[in-house]
């Protein structure tokens, strides 16, 4: 058994060793895997990956945290075609408990670095840990890195106001770059923190990219991103920069400041025709009609997205620039939607769909849609869990799919 962990993790793109490994287990175990290959594999029939898709959260529920081997060193795990693919772990954790870590989870291939921050009169950490990281011999097993608040904060009286507290925060997003240089092999990477990431030199390789820092030059990061297929941004303000290659692309804005305008800046972008996954947070629309000019489009996600109003111009209105979109599978419904206009999405796109997620649309929980939708429908609340930066490949699950589970 462990020699198939061994010749899938040498091909991780591939199937084969993996559903060799499940026929070999079998049970539960074992059909969680192949579900999971399948869906990321896609092209099923809605009716078929409704039921992959049930039975995978099921699966998940009963037995997540247990598969994953991880309880009590990691905080969180992401599994992808069967295995835990991420994780999140305490930096110096994962440094000293490595080979152990490997063992358990032998396919991880992306982590997410904790416990870098320190507050007050601790002793800043971050600059240590991450040498120790970077000089692992275990740092070439991983291929996506995302490295968390690697800071120093202080609070004190700020004394303009009774009890006003202020924060001076020393980062330490500089040192990671520099030190991150050697790591030329990532094919994913994030930072939260201050740092000019577009003046890091090991991007060359990087497909999927997380840049939630204080960056001044996007242009010029993009430019180092030859291998660029997924970026999640704070920013609409690189659209038009973004290249061909581009397949998903997240815009997690900070104020509703992308509107209408907007959208048709990104239908007229050079990544218009290769894009496939779409995800909004914060946005405010009322004619969605560009989005009929992405004819790769196979995943919309739009959370906290203001669609239309009640005065000007009213949701009908809106309903009506609803696009023609032949490839779209996957669909997480708005939130301000009346039950009517729910319906009225369903009746437009339903047929089409694998999935419609209606877990934040809570006016629609009640409505009877499961005969207007081919596939799966999903109720109920949305898991507070963030997802984990994940290296991907082989036709990775949408954004929002929750395969990240807390362990």
């Amino acid at each position: 058994m462990a020699s198939l962990l061994d010749l899938a993790a040498a091909s991780p793109d591939d199937d084969g060793p993996r559903l060799v490994w499940a026929d070999a287990v079998g049970g539960e175990r074992g059909e969680f895997v192949v579900i999971q290959c399948a869906l990321a594999r896609g092209e099923l029939p809605p009716a078929d990956s409704s039921k992959l898709r049930r039975r995978q959260r099921e699966l998940l529920q009963a037995h997540g945290k247990a598969w994953s081997e991880l309880a009590g060193i990691a905080t969180h795990v992401t599994f992808h075609r069967g295995f835990v693919e991420a994780a999140a772990i305490d930096t110096g954790r994962f440094v000293d408990e490595a080979n152990d870590i490997f063992r358990r989870a032998p396919l991880l291939r992306s982590l997410s670095a904790l416990g870098l921050a320190t507050r007050d009169d601790a002793t800043p950490v971050a600059r240590e840990r991450l040498e120790t990281l970077f000089g692992s011999h275990t740092m070439r097993r991983l291929e996506g890195l995302y490295i968390q608040d690697p800071e120093h904060v202080v609070e004190y009286e700020s004394g303009q106001y009774l009890h006003e507290t202020g924060y001076d925060v020393t980062s330490y997003g500089r040192d990671a770059l520099e030190l991150a240089a050697t790591a030329t092999h990532l094919r994913a990477f994030g930072m939260q923190g201050r740092a000019p990431l577009h003046e890091a030199t090991f991007l060359s390789r990087v497909e999927r990219l997380w840049p939630f820092t204080y960056e001044t030059n996007l242009v010029a990061l993009v430019a180092k991103l030859p291998a660029l297929t997924a970026i999640e941004l704070t920013s609409h303000e690189l659209i038009r920069h973004l290249p061909t290659t581009l397949r998903e692309l997240g815009l997690r804005l900070t104020t509703s400041a992308f509107h209408d305008d907007k959208l048709e800046m990104l239908a007229a972008a050079p990544c218009a025709g290769s894009l496939e996954r779409l995800a909004l947070t914060s946005a405010s629309l009322s004619d969605v009609s560009a989005l009929g000019r992405l004819p790769r489009l196979r995943s919309l996600c739009l959370r906290e997205v203001s669609l239309g109003t009640s005065y000007n111009p009213p949701l009908d209105r809106f309903l009506a620039t609803l696009p023609d979109m032949p490839a779209l599978r996957e669909l997480r419904v708005f939130s301000n939607l009346r039950p009517d206009s729910g319906r009225l999405v369903a009746e437009r796109y339903g047929a089409q769909l694998e999935l419609l997620d209606l877990r934040s649309a809570h006016n629609l929980h009640d409505q009877k849609l499961d005969h207007l939708v081919a596939g799966d429908i999903m109720r109920g609340f949305p898991s507070v869990y963030l997802p984990l930066l994940c290296v991907g490949g082989n036709a990775p699950a949408p954004f929002w799919e929750e395969t990240c589970i807390a362990v």
